[in-house]
């Protein structure tokens, strides 16, 4: 399965908002990536970013800058609300695109995408069994809309990184007999952009 077709599934896949593919995975003219389109957006990654939908006004924007050949590049997130809930937006590797109903789509040039990045380490008794644990990150703005999850490194360290701003919830799976905490075994982070670190949990 390509990073296309797991985007796609962690999307909803066909039932999703994305829909259907309208047509096979393929190379995007500037040699960098690969992109799909479907029926309700479309999904691209590079050599230097993960895979990400951009769809509606802000693709349509996207499309007539050029798409990634243009100056804004690739996505660096998928769509999110804005901070403000007015409204929604897409960085890019060379700005961002935002959307009210005021506005439509309009192009913020010569800016840094606005992203965060959270991170943690595992502390306590149980802190050398953690690579056998995964931190699962949901959100943003959504505690039950699952993004993705990453497992503790080999020194007890995890860190999600270009997220969109927003409120995020970190669970940790407890499957292994070892307790976690706080207690119940989650926490919640407002990330504005920027670096929100010391997520931690302790494992008992």
């Amino acid at each position: 399965m390509t990073l296309i077709d797991q985007k796609h599934q962690e999307l909803g896949g066909a039932g999703g908002f994305l829909g259907r593919p309208r047509g096979p995975e393929g190379n995007t003219p500037d040699g960098r990536g690969h992109f799909r389109h479907f029926e309700g957006g479309s999904i691209y990654v590079s050599l230097g970013t993960d895979a990400h939908e951009v769809h509606g006004a802000i693709r349509g924007k996207w499309e007539e800058l050029e798409w990634e050949r243009g100056f804004l590049g690739y996505p660096v997130t998928d769509e999110t609300p804005t901070p403000d809930g007015r409204g929604r937006f897409n960085p890019f590797e060379g700005g961002s695109i935002y959307w009210t109903p005021e506005t439509g789509a309009r192009v913020q040039e010569g800016t840094q995408p606005v992203v965060c990045s959270i991170s943690g380490r595992a502390y306590g008794p149980g802190a050398q069994q953690a690579r056998v644990f995964g931190v699962s990150l949901y959100g943003p703005n959504d505690p039950n809309a699952h993004r993705e999850t990453r497992p503790f490194d080999s020194s007890g360290r995890y860190a999600f990184t270009e997220l969109p701003p927003g409120r995020y919830r970190l669970t940790v799976d407890t499957k292994a007999e070892v307790s976690v905490g706080p207690h119940p075994p989650l926490r919640d982070v407002d990330c504005r952009g920027g670096e929100e670190k010391g997520m931690d949990f302790e494992l008992r």
